[in-house]
């Protein structure tokens, strides 16, 4: 009896963890092609690409223009080309699969 209990034991810890690190949705590598250009239009494209929400504040950005992103890239490295150097931040929960953009303090 317990052989049995210790094999399903490993056999649902086993599955647990298949499934927690198939359901990482950052960590998926997909392929994008966003160019340059105005950071309210390119976010757009991006969340489109990326099958995720994005949130910003539009007047807070209207000025941004960001970075290309093309090839096959896990989202995090997608959004955090995007916004190298352009003076935006991001934030990515990943429980709802949404992304926020600010503006970095200055």
């Amino acid at each position: 009896m317990r052989p049995c209990g210790q094999l399903f034991f490993v056999t649902v810890f086993v599955i647990g963890v298949f499934w927690v690190s198939s359901s990482c949705s950052n960590e998926a590598k997909r392929e994008f092609d966003v160019v340059s250009g105005p950071a309210e239009q390119t976010f757009l494209d991006f969340a489109e690409q990326a099958n995720v929400g994005i949130v910003f504040d539009s007047e807070g950005i209207d000025q941004e223009v960001t970075n290309p992103v093309k090839g096959w890239l896990s989202i995090d490295a997608a959004i955090t080309a995007m916004v190298e150097d352009t003076g935006l931040t991001y934030a990515y929960d990943t429980q709802t699969d949404v992304i926020s953009i600010q503006k970095v303090d200055q």
